[in-house]
């Protein structure tokens, strides 16, 4: 198994955030969190109890019934990235 190589993951985790912000069809709202996320991913990338407040906020967006469906996939394709990010720092 290779192995993890975490300042990829932060930097493959934050461009998928970029990609999501600039997608018209995203409600303002989700980009409002996603932005804060990423703030926290720039900044603090390696605080555990920051990486689960993004995650529970994530998890929020997920449930969102305006997200579009092809950004929910997205979404919980970010959550799987910054699960990763906070069991690696266990």
């Amino acid at each position: 198994m290779p192995e993890f190589d975490f300042d990829k993951e932060v930097s493959e985790t934050k461009e998928l955030i970029n990609m999501l912000l600039g997608d018209v069809m995203i409600p303002k709202n989700v980009k409002i969190i996603l932005q804060n996320i990423g703030n926290t991913i720039e900044k603090e990338s390696k605080n555990t109890v920051k990486l689960s407040e993004a995650i529970y906020g994530l998890q929020d967006i997920s449930e969102d019934p305006n997200l579009p469906l092809n950004a929910k996939s997205d979404v919980w394709l970010l959550l799987n990235k910054l699960e990763k990010l906070k069991e690696h720092l266990k």
